[in-house]
């Protein structure tokens, strides 16, 4: 595929539509999801194919990192698991299939085949009941990709996300535009972390209002400015 937009995001999971758990995926990890998910990807002895409605999208041939260094970037990738986002051309929901890229000092997630392109993310999507929204982030700011702040994608606009300057990581959707999230903020010896609410007001726009505003906790967070 020739077209790529790269999205500076953040979180991580086993996608179905929902809970994140923060592992990076091992061979483990891709053999339960290559068994969830047979027609979307099948690991051969050279290389992991990726399909979508049938159709190959992309071999990645097996590389041997153990002894790379910084200045080679060798990359190894693994099929980690489906995406469920509506598809405004069959007007359902689908299951998209995602890799998992881990480079020297850098990992991201890549979901294939999303309007014909392949969408980069730092960590891995959530995707709201509907399909129509795509939610990532951690609880906390991440060394290893910069990212931290929860961002929210509308999938029809994917450049154009509402981005926090808080760190959070997504839990459960409650509904289309409710999120649980886990969030923190810096104290004296590290962070401080709390449950939230993530929802869009009457305006539609996204907020975070924690369930507890003690401390530095505040009663409400925004998105950034120009969001």
């Amino acid at each position: 595929m020739k077209n790529t937009i790269i999205l500076s995001v953040l979180a991580f999971s086993f996608i179905s539509g929902g809970a994140i758990a923060q592992t990076i995926p091992d061979e483990k990890h891709e053999a339960v999801a290559l068994k969830s998910y047979p027609t979307l990807a099948k690991r051969t002895k050279a290389e992991l194919l990726i399909y979508k409605n049938g159709k190959e999208l992309h071999g990645f041939k097996k590389v041997d990192c153990e002894y790379q260094s910084i200045d080679d970037d060798c990359v190894t990738t693994s099929f980690f698991g489906a995406i469920n986002l509506f598809n405004p051309k069959t007007s359902k929901i689908e299951a998209y299939p995602v890799v998992f890229n881990m480079g020297y000092e850098w990992y991201n997630y890549e979901i294939w085949a999303l309007d014909k392109e392949k969408v980069e993310f730092d960590a891995t999507p959530s995707a709201s009941p509907d399909g129509k929204t795509i939610a990532t982030g951690f609880d906390t700011m991440d060394g290893m990709t910069g990212g931290g702040g929860l961002t929210f994608y509308d999938i029809k606009h994917l450049e154009d996300p509402t981005i926090f300057e808080i760190p959070c990581q997504p839990l459960k959707w409650a509904d289309n535009a409710t999120l649980k999230v886990k969030c923190s903020v810096p104290n004296e010896v590290g962070y401080s972390y709390f449950y939230a609410t993530a929802a869009k007001d009457a305006a539609k726009k996204w907020k975070i209002v924690p369930d507890k505003a003690v401390g530095n906790i505040q009663k409400v967070y925004y998105p950034s400015e120009g969001n």
